[in-house]
C-alpha cells in the first residue's frame, strides 16, 4: 500500500507540475501578445500623429507664400489653424481624431494632438502629438529700416516759380522691403497713397520650403 500511495502522488505531482507549466505559458503567451498589441497601437497613433503634422505643414507650405505679401502690409495674417484642414483629413486616414493644431509663424512649428478612434489595449482612447516645420519662418513681419538720407547739397541758384495754378505732381513711389522672420519681400508703397504692393515670388518661397518633422 506504501508503494502504490507514493506512485499515485508522484503522478499527482507530475500532473500538477504539467498544469502550471501550461498555465504560465498560457499566461506568458497572453502577456507577450497584449504587450505587442499595445506596441502596435502606440507605433500607429503615433504614425497618425506624424502624417497629421507632416500634412498640415505642406498645405501651409502651399498656401503661405501666396500670403505673405498682404501679411507683410497687415492686410491679411497668418492664423493658428492655416493647414489644420489636411492635418484632419490625414488623422482621419488613420483611424484617429484630431484633437488640437496650431501653426506657429515665427517659431516654424506645427504642433499637433491626435487620438484613436477605437478602444486601445489600455482600455481607454491612446493619443499622441507630433511636431513638424515648414522649413522657414515666416514671421514677425516689420519693414527694414530705411539707411540715412543723404546730405541735401546747398542750393546755388534761384528757384524757378511755379504757376500756382498747375498742380504739383504726386510724390514718388518708395520701395521698401519687409522682413518675415527668415524672408524678404519687397513693397512698393504708391506715392498717391494707394494700397501698397509687391512683385514677391510666391513660386521661388514655395521651392524653398521643405516641410519635415521635428519631434
Amino acid at each position: 500500500m506504501t508503494s502504490v500511495s507514493r506512485a499515485e502522488r508522484g503522478q499527482v505531482t507530475t500532473m500538477l507540475t504539467m498544469l502550471v507549466t501550461v498555465l504560465l505559458c498560457a499566461f506568458t503567451v497572453g502577456y507577450i501578445v497584449r504587450v505587442a498589441k499595445a506596441t502596435d497601437e502606440r507605433s500607429q497613433i503615433q504614425i497618425a500623429a506624424d502624417a497629421a503634422a507632416l500634412a498640415g505643414a505642406k498645405d501651409v507650405k502651399d498656401t503661405a507664400p501666396a500670403l505673405l505679401p498682404q501679411v507683410a502690409t497687415g492686410q491679411q495674417r497668418f492664423t493658428c489653424g492655416l493647414g489644420r484642414g489636411a492635418a484632419a483629413d490625414f488623422a482621419s486616414r488613420n483611424d484617429a481624431t484630431l484633437v488640437s493644431y496650431c501653426y506657429y509663424p515665427n517659431s516654424d512649428r506645427i504642433e499637433v494632438r491626435v487620438r484613436m478612434n477605437t478602444v486601445a489595449e489600455s482600455g481607454r482612447h491612446e493619443d499622441a502629438r507630433a511636431v513638424a516645420k515648414v522649413g522657414k519662418r515666416l514671421g514677425p513681419c516689420a519693414l527694414v529700416p530705411l539707411p540715412p538720407p543723404p546730405p541735401t547739397p546747398s542750393p546755388t541758384s534761384t528757384p524757378t516759380p511755379t504757376d500756382p495754378e498747375e498742380e504739383p505732381p504726386p510724390p514718388p513711389d518708395v520701395e521698401r522691403t519687409a522682413r518675415c522672420g527668415d524672408v524678404d519681400v519687397p513693397l512698393t508703397f504708391p506715392g498717391d497713397g494707394g494700397r501698397p504692393y509687391s512683385t514677391f515670388d510666391a513660386g521661388v518661397l514655395a521651392g524653398q520650403l521643405k516641410p519635415s518633422l521635428i519631434d
